[in-house]
């Protein structure tokens, strides 16, 4: 391959700068289909990025050995990625007369191309995470801290980045479909797997909530992700953290019933009931239904909607355990507490940087968000559904906010500019007794930084829901060992056998078909 260099005059250097470059990194299957890209492998996309927003190289003649120690790349990469970019219409070479007879291939973008991509600008919202989605790209081991040593594979980087591109400014990615991502990266099913398993192997990633196909509630849904802002790669460009375990060890059942594992578990017993209501029925209707004249499984349905607001003056259950029937319930029960505390999460925030949330909720702002999130079927959901997940959401929000404001220092630290995360726990179903929480921002003190903390809370008689009984410093969290994967703050899978093609034919590290909480569902998207 001759050597090269690359373009473009100086209205489109300028159209480059900003989210532009990292919209590539967010380009939906249509703009690929339209604009060449959808024929290219993914470590040709993260070549065209490199290639576009280098400063420094943009017109200076490279070799392909030039590219090779410059993006750190092998020349397998490069000779393929010029290819697939010219043959796909994004780039063409100009050969260019060097004088006694030689002459050099010169790289020009295709105005089209360049348009499209400048055009995106307007159409994507701004990146938080900007800059540490650049590092990711960019970054050599001599960047962080590792000289000389391997740091992460063009398929790596872009996971990680196409991740940080979709992320909120505290790690949190909701909605991003695999085949999102498999597209972005020229990955397998297979292949995306192991990317994931590897950047949460390696502490990249903290954890993901798989997507679900649902018949009753979810519909097709996408997936979450939480990205480790902190990981030492980082250089401190994700800011600073420190972690809040919220624990307790008495709760009501009306407060089991308001975790995503309570709702489908009493759903599960109510089934079970009527079931057993059914065999019985050559039997007497007043031995069925006991001294109240009422079936064990109205009873019991009637008990769990009065966990929420949803009863009113129903003298008969309005059936609001019908709509968690989806099996098996621990993968259906993980996505609605993923979005249960999502929601949380935003009313936390929107109490420390906007004194304070609606709690009435007068405009039917949260209500229609859940309807959002549930898939297709989302606008056919029961209201009494709806009225259920923003009830369990709000009682979520209460016990964080009680947390933070439970003694003076989480409290100098909560409202010191931070922002709040509730991640998802390794153990759905201990979700009523634990809360792992994220506070990360410039605002963490330096005696804080890293810091877990794990703090009881008790019921509290007063004009608190709960009060905190004591805390304890459970230690850095890169020292926490099991505990950081019980706590939902790291997730460890299983080795996944590499004898599948992942795209391109680069070799990657460790991977793995597990994500620490068994076997992995298949995905909604």
């Amino acid at each position: 391959m001759p050597g090269g260099m690359i373009t473009t005059n100086d209205k489109m250097c300028h159209l480059y700068q900003g989210n532009c470059m990292l919209g590539l990194l967010g380009t939906s299957s249509e703009f690929d289909r339209r604009n060449g890209l959808a024929s290219i492998a993914g470590p040709t996309r993260y070549f065209l990025y490199r290639l576009l927003c280098d400063d420094e190289g943009r017109g200076v003649a490279f070799t392909v050995q030039g590219y090779v120690e410059r993006f750190k790349v092998n020349d397998r990469v490069v000779s393929k990625a010029i290819r697939e970019l010219s043959e796909s219409g994004v780039l063409h070479k100009r050969f260019v007369d060097r004088g006694v007879g030689k002459r050099k291939a010169r790289l020009e973008l295709e105005p089209q191309f360049g348009e499209a991509l400048a055009g995106m600008e307007s159409e994507h919202p701004a990146v938080e995470l900007r800059s540490l989605a650049e590092h990711v790209l960019t970054a050599t081991g001599d960047d962080i801290g590792k000289p000389g040593l391997k740091w992460l594979t063009p398929y790596n980087r872009l996971v990680l980045a196409a991740l940080l591109v979709r992320s909120n400014s505290a790690g949190a990615v909701y909605g991003l479909g695999g085949s999102d991502l498999k597209r972005l990266a020229g990955l397998t099913e297979d292949g995306l797997r192991s990317q994931l398993s590897m950047l949460m192997q390696r502490g990249y990633l903290r954890s993901r909530v798989a997507g679900v196909t649902g018949r009753y509630l979810l519909g097709i849904s996408k997936g979450a992700y939480f990205i480790n802002l902190t990981h030492p790669d980082f250089m401190g460009i994700g800011g600073d953290a420190c972690f809040l375990i919220r624990q307790t060890k008495l709760t009501s059942k009306e407060n089991r019933y308001r975790t995503a594992f309570g709702m489908y578990s009493a759903a599960k017993a109510i089934g079970a009931l009527k079931q057993t209501e059914a065999s019985e029925a050559s039997k007497a209707a007043s031995w069925r239904a006991g001294d109240t004249g009422i079936l064990p499984s109205v009873q019991a349905a009637m008990e769990f909607e009065r966990a929420f607001t949803v009863r009113g003056g129903l003298r008969a259950p309005c059936n609001l355990h019908e709509s968690f029937r989806d099996a098996p319930s621990e993968r259906f029960s993980r996505y609605l507490q993923m979005l249960i505390n999502r929601y949380a999460s935003q009313m936390v925030n929107s109490c420390l940087h906007h004194g304070g949330w609606n709690g009435n909720d007068e405009k039917g702002g949260l209500r229609a968000e859940i309807r959002q999130h549930l898939g297709i079927n989302g606008a056919q959901v029961p209201l009494a559904v709806v009225d259920a997940i923003a009830c369990a959401s709000i009682h979520e929000a209460v016990k964080v906010w009680e947390v933070l404001v439970s003694d003076a220092e989480i409290r100098k630290v909560a409202m010191s500019g931070v922002r709040c995360l509730i991640l998802p726990l390794f153990e759905v179903r201990d979700a009523h007794l634990v809360t792992p929480i994220v506070l990360s921002g410039e605002g963490i003190p330096d005696e804080m930084r890293g810091e877990c903390l794990q703090v009881s809370m008790l019921p509290d008689l007063g004009g608190r829901l709960y009060r905190q009984s004591h805390r304890r410093h459970a230690g850095k969290e890169q020292d926490l060992g099991a505990l950081a994967k019980l706590w939902g703050l790291r997730s460890v899978g299983k080795r996944y056998p590499l004898n599948k093609s992942h795209g391109s034919g680069l070799v990657e590290g460790a991977s793995s078909n597990n994500f620490g909480t068994g076997t992995l569902p298949a995905e909604g998207d």
